[in-house]
């Protein structure tokens, strides 16, 4: 009885406290169908950027959400150089990454020959990443874990997300979590 409460107490002690990471943060968006990677770009909801990389770059906040429209996000280097993507992408404490929509209109595409993961973040807390797709990521180079994502020492919640397609050499094809919770 006494463990049962204290498992009750603590799932709930861990929502509260990712439920006020959302409410007490930055919020930013991007959309890679309408959204603009400028300097006067604010990255709201009504002015959103274009890619990941670029608002990742703006972020000047450790507690941040980056709300991810509906799109391929990807390195096709039919873009112009500022609207692509360059991974990985480097998670910070208490981020919280969320497609907007289902995970199947939020998809990240990886690279074909890769030294690194689409996102990596180590000795990081509160990481929330949901609603997207992680997809045709080969990581031939690097640690050759996690195509997707590698995670070293962290903890957080990856939630209704979908990995097609990754491949690497090493461990853990889509998510490589290292000494993580």
């Amino acid at each position: 009885m006494k463990k049962c409460f204290f498992l009750s107490f603590l799932t709930l002690l861990m929502l509260v406290t990712f439920v006020s990471l959302a409410f007490s943060s930055t919020h930013i968006w991007v959309d890679q169908n309408n959204g603009i990677n400028d300097s006067s770009t604010p990255g709201t909801e009504t002015q959103p950027f274009k890619s990941i990389t670029y608002a990742f770059m703006k972020i000047k906040d450790s507690t941040i959400v980056v709300h991810i429209k509906a799109g391929v996000y990807d390195s096709n280097t039919s873009k112009p150089a500022n609207e692509r993507e360059y991974f990985p992408l480097q998670l910070r404490n208490e981020i919280i990454i969320q497609g907007e929509s289902s995970k199947e209109e939020c998809i990240i595409v990886g690279n074909e020959n890769s030294n690194s993961p689409i996102l990596f973040g180590e000795n990081l807390s509160n990481i929330i990443i949901k609603n997207i797709t992680f997809k045709s990521m080969k990581r031939t180079g690097g640690t050759k874990n996690g195509s997707a994502i590698e995670l070293i020492s962290s903890s957080g919640i990856i939630d209704n997300c979908a990995f097609i397609e990754n491949e690497t050499a090493g461990y853990g094809g889509g998510l490589w979590a290292s000494l993580s919770k």
